[in-house]
């Protein structure tokens, strides 16, 4: 594991070979634009294993909801698909309201328990 590099309210580690960007706030409007950021630059460097960690992550508005539909439908088009780690109870049940929860692969980690 490569150390762990932290812009702003988001943090990027490399953990066996999956690049893992982990917002430390809740994804809205106010931040979506760097996550999109981040997103797009993996893409263009031809990295297309990415999981979002969102073990720091209480709330996801629709502009968050938006960007991560888009994400995995950039990373399906490379035969990936957007893994989305550790999420709490309010941000599943958010997915689960809008009928986007069985659009993503959804894990939970063993440190996450």
């Amino acid at each position: 594991m490569s150390p762990s590099v932290s812009i702003k309210d988001i943090t990027i580690k490399n953990i066996n070979g999956k690049t893992v960007l982990g917002p430390v706030t809740s994804l809205t409007h106010k931040n979506c634009e760097q996550l999109e950021r981040f997103f797009k630059n993996l893409l263009a460097k031809g990295v297309v294993d990415i999981v979002i960690d969102m073990k720091s992550v209480p709330l996801l508005d629709s502009c968050a909801l938006e960007l991560l539909v888009e994400m995995q439908k950039q990373l399906k088009k490379k035969g990936r698909d957007l893994i989305i780690s550790d999420m709490n109870d309010v941000c599943t049940d958010i997915l689960v309201c809008v009928k986007l929860i069985n659009e993503f692969k959804v894990v939970t980690t063993k440190k996450a328990r």
